[in-house]
């Protein structure tokens, strides 16, 4: 789960609206804010579109999942954020992920 998903006010959305992208913008961090959920328009130069679905109560981000190597899992146990590569068109990939200071976990 990513904490964005919780300032996203999914209740905002219409029952049927099931898909769809989440306007962020980075902080200083490069750690993505939630602005305003995509309605079309034009997005200014510092924001990106993170595509999510529904489910229940909350938005889940999409991909939600990071494959590694068998064996490696408690390097990444100190997970506390994904690192995406975007796209101008509006595709993302998790590519990693990251410790509590922002420091990529590599496994030896």
């Amino acid at each position: 789960r990513y904490k964005i998903t919780q300032d996203a006010p999914i209740n905002t959305l219409t029952s049927n609206q099931v898909r769809g992208y989440m306007v962020i913008r980075l902080d200083e961090n490069q750690v993505a804010q939630f602005v305003r959920f995509h309605a079309g328009e034009r997005l200014s130069a510092e924001e990106k579109l993170l595509r999510f679905h529904r489910q229940y109560r909350s938005a889940q981000i999409v991909p939600d999942s990071f494959l590694f190597q068998e064996g490696h899992a408690e390097y990444y146990e100190v997970a506390k954020y994904g690192i995406f590569k975007f796209h101008p068109s509006g595709n993302h990939l998790l590519i990693g992920l990251a410790d509590e200071n922002r420091v990529l976990i590599s496994p030896p």
